[in-house]
């Protein structure tokens, strides 16, 4: 099924040349692109289609249009979340199963080192470092709903919850960050991630 992620006004021919970066893909998986010229409404089908295997290691985070990731020292774990309980009746030799609701949710934690990297993934500024760190920690908390990708393939709709954490013990020039979150929406429903 083909779903519209970019809208690209044509005034004048200049600006037939664009590039466009989809943030939004999960890693082993391969998407079909394609563009479709409009006119006065009127769609006009073009044979442009592209296809795209998604491959990537590491964990990242992006609101659609700013990414950050990393592949270095990344302990990641998540975990499902159901809303059900177990009672266990006086006479009965087994517990009871309870499930209220349709809660179905992970959530996880993230410790990873973030550098700063260029186009042919060398340090860009190890010596700054820190404002690179700092940039993250403001996109991360400063964010109402972000999607977590994870190089496994999942991938989410998320809040960040409570504190981010700095911990340069080991490295200072290059601290790792911590940070945990819960899964407010699905990753895969475009309309939920148009929302966000």
């Amino acid at each position: 099924e083909w779903q519209t992620i970019y809208i690209r006004p044509v005034n004048k021919e200049s600006n037939m040349n664009f590039e466009y970066i989809d943030y939004l893909c999960r890693t082993n998986r391969k998407y079909k692109y394609n563009i479709i010229p409009i006119t006065n409404g009127i769609e006009s089908y073009m044979n442009n289609e592209i296809l795209v295997e998604s491959v990537y290691d590491g964990i990242y985070v992006t609101d659609g249009r700013t990414q950050y990731g990393t592949i270095l020292d990344i302990d990641s774990k998540y975990s499902r979340k159901t809303n059900t309980s177990t009672l266990e009746p006086i006479n009965s030799r087994y517990p009871v199963s309870i499930k209220n609701g349709m809660l179905n949710y992970s959530t996880g934690s993230v410790t990873a080192r973030f550098l700063e990297l260029d186009n042919n993934c060398d340090i860009k500024d190890l010596e700054h470092n820190y404002y690179y760190q700092e940039k993250i920690i403001d996109f991360l908390s400063e964010s109402y709903a972000l999607v977590f990708k994870n190089y496994d393939g999942f991938m989410a709709i998320v809040a960040i919850d409570g504190e981010i954490s700095n911990d340069p013990s080991d490295y200072s020039p290059a601290p790792k960050l911590s940070f945990n979150w819960t899964q407010i929406g699905d990753a895969d429903d475009y309309e939920q991630l148009a929302d966000y």
